[in-house]
């Protein structure tokens, strides 16, 4: 989706040009020398102008092999059993669609890495269960190669935001840019 809508930017603005990086830590934009970041969660620091783009909906997926060959899983204290594969984050938080009550569950992964793609093509391996923005598999999940593993639990949505500094004086790349991500997201 970001790829999309910077080679649309980069389209309408010929005489621009961008360095893509996207790397899972939490980059400094002035340390780093970067103008712009998106981040999904919430975010601490003051000492930036955030820009929230969109929501992201999180889901725990599973192939519907690995599924038929594993216990059901029904509460999220089962994944205690289960094989799961990990991105960044290792304690997963469910909270119940009806009782609102919350569970997190600390997990150990037989996988982890931090790019999405390598968690979707595991577990469409069957090799376990994962935990990842919807918008990452949706053709996945459309073809049945991944299903929710949950019915009665959910993930929280995740905030995806745009940061950058607090310049008055930004230079009208930057300018034009945060506008046309602001607008694109907003049009998702």
């Amino acid at each position: 989706m970001v790829s999309e809508f910077i080679a649309t930017f980069l389209q309408a603005h010929p005489d621009v040009t961008v360095e893509l990086d996207f790397s899972s830590h939490r980059v400094d934009l002035l340390e780093e020398e970067f103008d712009l970041a998106i981040r999904m969660g919430d975010l601490a620091d003051a000492s930036y102008v955030a820009r929230r783009l969109t929501t992201i909906e999180m889901q725990t997926l599973a192939s519907p092999s690995y599924l038929a060959n594993s216990a059901p899983v029904t509460h999220p204290k089962h994944l205690k059993s289960h094989r799961c594969i990990t991105g960044s984050v290792t304690k997963w938080r469910f909270e119940h669609t009806d009782t609102k009550e919350s569970v997190e569950v600390p997990i150990e992964g037989v996988l982890s890495c931090k790019n999405g793609r390598v968690l979707i093509n595991a577990a469409k391996k069957g090799l376990g269960l994962i935990r990842v923005p919807r918008i990452y598999c949706e053709s996945e999940i459309a073809r049945g190669q991944l299903v929710p593993v949950f019915t009665e639990w959910q993930v929280s949505d995740v905030p995806l935001s745009l940061i950058y500094h607090k310049d008055k004086y930004q230079p009208n790349r930057i300018r034009a840019c945060i506008s046309h991500l602001i607008g694109a997201f907003g049009n998702c």
